[in-house]
């Protein structure tokens, strides 16, 4: 008698795992569950997954706020050259971002960096245009009639 390190023990797939073992499902041979979905190779489709419901209490995160903030935040800026649009919207960035930073730490939101990123754009827009009226009003406004005079 020989001794044989590889007896008794299933072939080796090189290419992968092999398929599921197939279980009689109803008396009917060769149908078996797959956890995506079921297969029925007398109708040869598949059918959708069990729908899977949320546990009781499960509440999705309320991330709008943190994302409305980030994007006027960052609409606040170029929108300062436009005849100061960026004031309202630079004003609506920090008020949302403060709303969405207290939600992210109450656990409500999950993106408090986003509504962080909306209070420091707006605070930025704010910083810019106090940076513009100081160079105005110490510059003062320019005289276009020089150019007319020659």
């Amino acid at each position: 008698m020989t001794y044989d390190p590889y007896g008794n023990q299933p072939p080796h797939d090189p290419y992968g795992s092999s398929p599921p073992p197939q279980t009689p499902h109803s008396g009917a041979p060769g149908y078996y569950q797959d956890p995506k979905g079921q297969y029925d190779p007398y109708q040869g489709q598949y059918t959708a997954p069990p729908y899977m419901q949320q546990p009781m209490g499960y509440q999705a995160p309320q991330n709008g706020l943190g994302i409305a903030a980030m994007v006027l935040g960052i609409v606040s800026i170029p929108a300062l050259c436009l005849c100061y649009a960026g004031v309202p919207t630079a004003i609506l960035a920090i008020i949302f971002g403060a709303v969405g930073v207290s939600k992210a730490s109450r656990g409500e939101a999950t993106n408090k960096g986003m509504a962080l990123a909306g209070i420091i754009l707006g605070c930025a827009t704010f910083l810019v245009l106090i940076l513009w009226v100081v160079l105005v009003l110490v510059f003062g406004y320019a005289d276009f009639n020089y150019y007319n005079e020659f």
